[in-house]
């Protein structure tokens, strides 16, 4: 019975890959002075295809894209902001501390937001939210928050650099 209950979590993952990348955003805001607010103009990347090439191969551990309620609950606040992109994956099994979110925002403004954000959930996971000891250890030491312009991944595993050199790579 946990086998299929797991299987049947494993393929409603799957499905939702999508999460919240398929949202478009327009541009530019105007602020309180009427003023447009526009992210500063740099290469602007396919953060699925990024996803999927990087942590959807058998040397990464089972991950599966959090959406909806799921989200909201561990990244407050992220799925209220103006994203143009969004990928946010989570181990299957919460002994694995393994983590990644990629979001693009489409105003600057909201940039700060999603760092902020990010760094409650590392802060959260650190104060006994990863429940495990070793796990509880990488989230202090491996995670990490990088942003490019627009474009902002937090992640946390053990090795990491090697993602995180993809990432910047995908900016230079």
């Amino acid at each position: 019975m946990k086998k299929l209950i797991s299987m049947i979590l494993v393929l409603s993952l799957v499905f939702a890959l999508a999460a919240c990348g398929g949202k478009d955003a327009a541009s530019g805001s105007a602020d309180a002075s009427g003023s447009e607010s526009k992210v500063e103009e740099v290469k602007s990347v396919d953060l699925q295809a990024f996803y999927e090439s990087t942590f959807m191969n058998e040397n990464m551990p089972m991950m599966g894209v959090m959406e909806g309620e799921t989200l909201d609950a561990f990244y407050a606040g992220l799925s209220a902001l103006n994203l143009k992109q969004c990928i946010v994956a989570m181990p299957m099994i919460s002994a694995v501390a393994a983590e990644v979110a990629l979001v693009e925002v489409a105003n600057a403004d909201d940039l700060a937001k999603v760092e902020e954000i990010f760094k409650a959930r590392i802060a959260a996971q650190i104060d006994g939210g990863a429940f495990y000891p070793a796990t509880i250890e990488t989230w202090e030491k491996s995670a990490e928050i990088i942003t490019h312009g627009n474009t902002v991944m937090m992640i946390c595993m053990d090795p990491k650099d090697e993602v995180v050199k993809a990432f910047n790579e995908l900016f230079a």
